[in-house]
């Protein structure tokens, strides 16, 4: 199979287009909204810009028939061409050629030849890539492996692990509680670390990481192979339990760590199936991540039941959702851990009542400049030139003092269209939307640290999940539904120093969100007075 850069794939489509495609085709090929966006710019789409769009818009499966490009393709070819790619491809010709063409355009065993034909890379007979993830696996340990050094858990952490430890060791019988920690301050690290001691210590153990979205699970999964090659003492068994995973959990091992998704184990449960009964007895440990979501009914049930024939079961709920402490909401999920709070507090354990300006001041967050495109709200949408003219110029400012930019853009066509727009003006931009492959985001991600990617434009990816560092801007150019959906994409920009970021960095947004965005801080104040 051909190794083909984005440039060349663009490069050979546009060929294609400027040969094969009218105006009207590549206004309905490109989409009515996209077109909307980039006609106020352009008289014409040229066939770069057509390809570069459709190859974000589609990847690999470019010339799937649905997408009617070869269609569109063939029925502008003229008669003698029409025969000639009928000879071609053995077809007998006839008076509806045209007709018979696109039929067999439409069969996968013809795209070999009609990519030959029209002079286009094999890139498209790419089969998707194979998830090579596995549902059960083995971490092991080797003594003499080259481990790089993740560091240690900073102070506030570190407190954070040895109460929730003293907590675990002391108390007979069931334990439960609740640690609240700001978003970037590293719950996720800090309940890895637990875990890990609790492993080490707990020799024959079985843990469950329970947490509402698959990506999470996947980042923890992620994270806790990572610290166990560094700190463990022994192989264990992991288990995926989400999306496509069904593992097979054998509580002979010694240990196992189970990652699921409240949706998987809901299903296990209403099938009755094995892994669930093996659970519903066995597990020495449950993690609750994004704890608040565990309030809903569906998720309640779950943990409830998993506690009761568990008889000295400890469970911990992890939340970043600052809430008030007269907050009925808060009240129910204190409850729901036994009313036992770890809660975050100084090198003298005195409570912290402003968590984001402290981490801030300790340079492990990064304080925030927050800058508002000076714009009318008729003016903010995504067909507005006044709007786009104002961020592609900010965008070349920022380029320009060489900074690292994540753009929230307001839809995915309006992500397309402004990476076309970026590239036009020779910003280094790339587009990340849900049919971008893994291997193109790990390329652009890889690029983006280096520094030979200075803007990646994307529409509701980067919000959470993904560990970018080194990001200096966020563009925030549509407006919040949420506090807290707020909060997470802050968290893009809140990278500290002493966790490998900046000590300042910067938001520019919409005038809508200044509610939601003034300061990160008084962001975190005002959920915690929402709930």
């Amino acid at each position: 199979m051909e190794n083909y850069s984005k440039d060349k794939l663009i490069n050979s489509l546009s060929n294609l287009f400027d040969t094969h495609l009218s105006d009207p085709g590549r206004k309905a090929l490109v989409g009515k909204k996209i077109d909307d966006i980039l006609s106020k710019y352009f008289d014409r789409i040229s066939s770069i810009q057509l390809a570069s769009a459709l190859l974000s818009k589609y990847g690999v499966d470019l010339f799937n028939p649905r997408y009617k490009i070869l269609e569109s393709i063939i029925n502008r070819l003229k008669r003698e061409e029409a025969n000639e790619l009928a000879n071609y491809l053995g077809i007998k010709t006839s008076s509806d050629i045209y007709e018979t063409l696109i039929l067999e355009a439409n069969k996968k065993s013809n795209l070999p030849l009609l990519l030959e034909y029209f002079e286009q890379p094999t890139y498209y007979l790419t089969p998707r890539p194979k998830d090579k993830r596995i549902a059960t696996g083995e971490i092991s340990i080797e003594y003499d492996d080259d481990i790089k050094s993740l560091g240690y858990p900073h102070p506030y952490q570190n407190s954070v692990k040895l109460k929730a430890l003293e907590r675990m060791t002391k108390a007979s019988g069931k334990v439960s509680f609740l640690i609240v920690m700001p978003t970037g301050s590293g719950k996720t690290r800090t309940a890895i670390e637990i875990m890990i001691d609790f492993i080490r210590i707990r020799r024959m153990s079985t843990v469950l990481w329970l947490v509402e979205k698959p990506e999470l699970a996947e980042q923890a999964l992620s994270s806790f192979e990572k610290l166990w090659q560094l700190r463990g003492d022994r192989s264990v068994l992991f288990h995926r339990s989400y999306n496509k995973f069904n593992p097979e959990v054998n509580i002979d091992h010694n240990t196992n760590v189970i990652f699921a998704g409240f949706d998987k184990l809901t299903s296990y449960k209403k099938k009755d199936a094995k892994i669930y009964n093996v659970l519903k007895s066995n597990i020495d440990l449950l993690i609750v991540d994004e704890a608040h979501y565990s309030l809903a009914e569906t998720y309640e049930h779950i943990i409830s039941d998993l506690e009761k024939k568990n008889n000295n079961l400890i469970k911990i709920g992890l939340t970043a959702t600052p809430m008030r402490p007269d907050d009925n909401d808060f009240f129910n999920l204190k409850t729901f851990f036994n009313s036992h709070l770890i809660e975050f507090e100084d090198e003298k354990n005195l409570k912290i009542d402003d968590p984001i300006k402290y981490l801030q001041n300790k340079r492990y967050l990064a304080k925030i400049k927050t800058e508002f495109l000076s714009l009318p709200e008729e003016f903010i949408d995504e067909k507005s030139k006044d709007f786009n003219d104002a961020v592609v110029n900010r965008l070349k400012f920022c380029q320009k003092d060489r900074e690292k930019v994540i753009v929230f853009a307001r839809s995915k066509d309006h992500a397309i269209a402004l990476d076309i727009l970026l590239k036009y003006h020779a910003l280094k931009s790339e587009c990340i939307i849900g049919e971008t492959t893994n291997e193109e985001r790990q390329s652009f991600f890889e690029r983006f640290s280096n520094g030979d990617l200075m803007i990646l434009v994307n529409y509701d990816i980067l919000s959470t999940g993904i560990d970018l560092p080194k990001v200096d801007t966020l563009f925030l150019l549509r407006k919040f539904g949420q506090y807290t959906t707020a909060m997470q994409v802050l968290g893009r920009a809140l990278r500290g120093h002493y966790n490998g970021g900046n000590d300042h960095n910067k938001i520019i947004s919409i005038k809508g969100n200044h509610d939601f965005i003034n300061e990160p801080s008084d962001l975190y104040n005002t959920i915690k007075n929402m709930y």
